[in-house]
């Protein structure tokens, strides 16, 4: 086996284990999870895949995916804070020096019971993709330049691998005599990292190991480089890093090692079919080998550093910490994946950041989570129910250990109580007389301790055991998956913001101190990854012109403006009012006015027919007026659109002194919901928010103007602009509708998601309707499957709204999906493409377009530079050398990085009954994303994708009014979406009558208008 040591300068990460019993003294009255899981419950066999899957296990973070800065924001704004070269030391190099291990381990005597009987066959194979055939002519289209990717070749020797089936069990004592007792009982153990330091142990230990290289991907597979002289052993290991004194954490583990035997007895997996792959002898991907080399290269780095989904960070110095408020803080690290290129599988590196837990004690962090101190929170008398909703949602599922014993105990949290530690009660059984005690009381008669706080909740642990919040530690190294509010954002920004040249530097830095050359798994499975990032031909694609009234535009850099220009159509807008919530110290009538006169000209100036504003009203912010007046702003003044001033908020106040004396609005953002849902659902009227700040800062200002009409003459029926139709030559001779699909998962119903399709309605891409589907969610290993069940019914409606407004039935229908992975492209091909297939039949029975679908993803770690310069200008396409060997697949950079590195798009096609060439479906989507209604600027998405996302965001805003608490825990039943669909209309462009430009009369008689209207 390889010697190994861990890295200089470096403490090995803590070794977290679940312990699996509840407090032995303090049951709850449910205890939700109580029953407790022995080894002989159903653990599902592992699934060969190229993807690492997911553990269930509860202190790591190994499988969980990571919330990077490019999540947030695609630009940042900032080229400071993000650690340069110098930064990187934080992750040593690698240093693969000799150590030792001295536990010892002592085999079962059931090691020599092995039987035929008991081996394990693999007859599972991964459900696999067909795609469709990739061009055979690349792309030719644009200028051609080189560009340096973060993507290093990978070599590998065609041996023959060894797999097994590895089951980890702990060996726990018995709750009831936790002090004293020998028996034990068995738990699985789930906790990949865990799993790995006993995995490393044994290793170290079993002469079964000798002189034998072996890697463990943390949940059931291992991979070794020569066979195991038995193909069942059952050993077991002391963990010797665990402390033997604490009676809390036994430390004694079972392993069962069993052969993954094929159908002919064998249990190799040769990496030969890699290389048949890349010299055109395949045609398929042999997943298997991928898992191998995608597990050799995790098996040292899972062992030294924090992984997170297929990353690994750094625990930072004191000195070195980022917090980020609310109880979070910024680690840094990198991304390591293998991925398929043309001719070779590629090591992918690249920097990136993500949010973790602060390790400190419950009663700071919630302090700091809910923006106040430790003396607040325990002059209180108890917390509001929206800051437990709060807390719930940002800790459920979180470890800590409690601090009011000589040993401390790690439990996983179930809840926040809503009733305080002085009101919690419970059935205490002494000597078999039963009697009620509350925790405050139980804690000092048990063990001496007066709580401090007992007017603030417990903590419920996953077996039902209450904890006091100050007798709690918040655990180290605990991923935080949550959303961050504004101020984390910008924080996040500003420590993470680097600009090209710099991420760059440090991804060859980081190549540096990985020490590839020198790891021993590497060696032993004869891997190699070379020195040099891979060159990639790519091309720049020509700028589409924008067409408005009575000119076209070419843009510069991603952008244009509106100077001297009309929109393509404007709306027309006869009954406007303007009504505001602002306070009047704040937002006076005079600003009202000016406004409303600025925005009568520039509208008029954008080609926009708006009238003169027919009444301006000054109300009151509240909640319980809002209806109030908006239906008197419809009835008495015949209202088509109502402007509504919003309040200002705290942080307004600061950056405009007048009316310092008047306060600002609890939460102008729940007001703007509740605006929303009433005028757009219950009324049945358009409106357009403004905050009350920017009326005061920015009323006269044209920029502003200009955006704000952009808004209001695509809400309003208008068009803005179109594309030139060379641009999309091919499209426009025959009907074709596009589709751009998104899934948004809704607030406060955890087993639901959103399901929204826009699908255009004229033939220049600028006009969409748009449907919604609310589902349960389906989860597959512990992963929700973002699969659109109901996509027949929808993709029927967008079809109809097609035939409505233009009496064309479309011959080609191209589909952009949005949040799909690879390892559910099966998934989509097998139920969302087949579903669009059924849609078309079941509106004519010979009914079938050609369909296009292209899956479009934005988190992954491919970047490319320029040869020279810094930046990739708009329109870089890459379609070879790192591209899939057989996928229709390519990278388009749409967008242009004001500052920071830009992400290119990546564009998978899982169907093509177009055979559309690679110049055809990149010019067409490069032009999409420049139709985007919103702004003068091309965006990183197609404008069918990024309306998806808006209508699923605008449905999730009205859905969470619904609920009986907006932050989470109301009702679990999906509302009726219906009525929330004809409040998203106004959120894109409004499907209305055009012209029927085709030239093309058709009739669709075997329509079912009946059934459609009502799915």
């Amino acid at each position: 086996m390889p010697n190994k040591s861990k890295r200089k300068g470096r403490k090995a990460p803590e070794n977290g284990t679940k312990n699996m019993a509840a407090h032995p003294e303090i049951p709850s009255s449910t205890s939700p999870g109580a029953a407790e899981r022995d080894v002989a419950e159903n653990i599902d066999p592992p699934i060969l895949s190229p993807l690492v899957q997911e553990s269930s296990g509860d202190i790591t973070v190994e499988d969980k995916e990571e919330l990077t800065v490019e999540a947030l924001q695609e630009e940042p704004r900032h080229q400071t804070g993000y650690p340069s070269c110098s930064n990187i030391s934080e992750i040593p190099p690698v240093s693969h020096a000799a150590d030792s291990s001295s536990s010892t381990s002592v085999e079962d005597e059931s090691t020599n019971r092995t039987s035929n009987l008991e081996d394990i066959i693999d007859v599972r194979q991964p459900v696999v993709a067909i795609m469709p055939p990739k061009p055979k002519i690349p792309g030719k289209l644009g200028r051609k330049v080189t560009l340096i990717s973060n993507c290093f070749p990978l070599q590998f020797d065609n041996i023959y691998v060894y797999h097994y089936d590895v089951e980890i069990i702990k060996l726990e004592p018995n709750v009831e005599s936790v002090l004293t007792a020998d028996d034990c009982k068995k738990y699985r153990c789930l906790n990949t990292r865990l799993n790995r330091k006993v995995f490393e142990q044994l290793q170290g230990t079993d002469e079964h190991f000798q002189g034998l290289c072996a890697v463990f991907d943390g949940k059931r597979n291992m991979y070794a480089s020569k066979k195991l002289p038995k193909d069942r052993l059952e050993c077991k290991v002391l963990l010797s890093e665990y402390s033997v004194e604490n009676p809390f954490e036994r430390n004694t583990f079972k392993i069962i090692i069993k052969a993954v035997k094929k159908q002919d007895g064998s249990c190799f997996i040769s990496l030969e079919p890699l290389g048949a792959l890349f010299r055109g002898e395949l045609h398929s991907v042999p997943q298997e080998a991928l898992m191998v080399l995608e597990t050799v290269l995790r098996q040292f780095p899972c062992l030294h550093y924090v992984p997170v989904g297929r990353s690994f960070f750094n625990t930072p110095l004191q000195d070195d910490s980022r917090p980020l408020g609310f109880g979070k803080e910024v680690w840094f690290g990198y991304h390591q994946s293998v991925r398929l290129g043309q001719q070779t599988p590629m090591v992918n590196l690249d920097i990136t950041a993500t949010t973790f837990y602060k390790s400190m004690p419950a009663i700071d962090y919630i302090a700091e989570f809910l923006d106040t101190s430790t003396d607040r929170l325990r002059m209180i008398g108890s917390l509001q129910d929206k800051d437990i909703v709060k807390l719930n949602n940002d800790l459920k599922g979180i470890n800590v250990k409690t601090t009011h014993m000589p040993y401390p105990r790690k439990y996983r949290v179930f809840s926040v109580t809503r009733e305080n530690a002085n009101a919690l009660d419970f059935d205490l059984e002494v000597n078999g007389v039963k009697r009620k005690i509350t925790v405050k009381e139980y804690f000092l008669e048990r063990y001496g301790t007066r709580l401090r706080y007992s007017n603030l909740p417990c903590f419920q642990a996953e077996k039902g055991a209450y904890l006091p919040l100050e007798l709690c530690e918040i655990v180290k190294e605990q991923h935080s998956r949550k959303d961050l509010n504004s101020k984390q954002q910008a924080e996040m920004i500003k420590f993470t913001a680097t600009s090209p040249l710099d991420r760059f530097s440090n991804t060859i830095e980081i190549h540096k101190n990985c020490n590839f050359n020198n790891d021993p798994y590497l060696e032993n499975f004869g891997i190699k990854v070379l020195d040099h990032p891979l060159k990639v031909d790519a091309r720049i694609l020509e700028i589409p012109s924008i067409v408005y009234r009575p000119v076209s535009v070419r843009p510069k850099n991603g952008s244009w403006n509106m100077n001297k220009k009309q929109y393509f159509k404007g709306a027309s807008i006869n009954k406007w009012v303007l009504l505001s919530f602002a306070h009047p110290d704040h937002c006076s009538r005079e600003d009202l006015v000016a406004f409303s006169k600025s925005l009568h000209r520039y509208a008029n100036e954008q080609g926009i027919n708006l009238q003169v504003c027919a009444h301006i009203e000054e109300a009151t912010p509240s909640f319980n007026n809002v209806e109030t007046y908006i239906r008197k702003m419809k009835r008495e003044f015949k209202a088509e659109l109502i402007f509504v001033v919003l309040p200002f908020e705290p942080k307004d106040l600061k950056r405009n002194q007048r009316g310092r004396r008047s306060p600002a609005a609890d939460d102008p953002h729940i007001l703007y919901s509740e605006i929303k849902r009433i005028a757009e659902i219950n009324i049945g009227v358009v409106t357009q928010c403004v905050k009350g700040i920017n009326v005061v800062d920015k009323g006269q200002n044209a920029s502003f103007l200009s955006n704000l009409c952009l808004k209001l003459n695509a809400k309003m029926g208008g068009i803005n602009n179109s594309l030139m139709p060379q641009a999309v030559r091919r499209f426009s001779k025959i009907p074709v509708i596009i589709i751009g699909i998104d899934v948004n998962h809704a607030i406060g119903v955890d087993s639901y998601s959103l399901a929204a399709a826009v699908g255009s309605v004229d033939e220049h891409f600028s006009r969409y309707s748009v449907t919604l589907k609310a589902q349960q969610n389906e989860k597959r290993n512990k992963k929700t499957l973002e699969v659109i069940r109901e996509m027949n019914s929808m993709v029927r409606k967008l079809l109809m709204a097609f035939y409505r407004n233009l009496r064309l039935k479309p011959k080609k229908l191209i589909v952009y999906r949005d949040g799909v992975s690879d390892g559910q492209f099966a998934d989509v091909q097998e139920r969302e493409i087949k579903k669009i297939r059924e849609a078309c039949t079941s509106l004519e029975a010979n009914y079938e377009p050609g369909i296009t679908y292209i899956v479009v993803q934005k988190r992954h770690h491919v970047r490319f530079l320029p040869e020279r310069g810094d930046q990739n200008d708009p329109g870089t396409v890459v379609d070879s050398q790192v591209t899939h060997p057989l996928n229709f697949d390519f990278y388009l950079y749409s967008h242009f990085g004001m500052k920071g590195t830009s992400r290119p798009s990546y564009y998978t096609v899982l169907a093509d009954d177009n055979n559309f060439s690679f110049d055809e479906l990149e010019k067409l989507t490069y032009s999409l994303c420049h139709t985007y209604v919103r702004c003068t600027k091309s965006i990183s998405l197609p404008a069918p994708v990024q309306y998806a996302d808006l209508a699923a965001y605008r449905a999730r805003r009205h859905l969470a009014s619904y609920l009986k608490d907006l932050e989470g825990e109301g009702s679990k039943t999906v509302v009726d979406l219906n009525t929330v669909l004809e409040a998203i209309k106004s959120s894109v462009p409004l499907m209305l009558n055009s012209e029927n430009n085709w030239g093309i009369s058709q009739d669709w008689s075997q329509m079912n208008w009946k059934s459609i209207d009502t799915v």
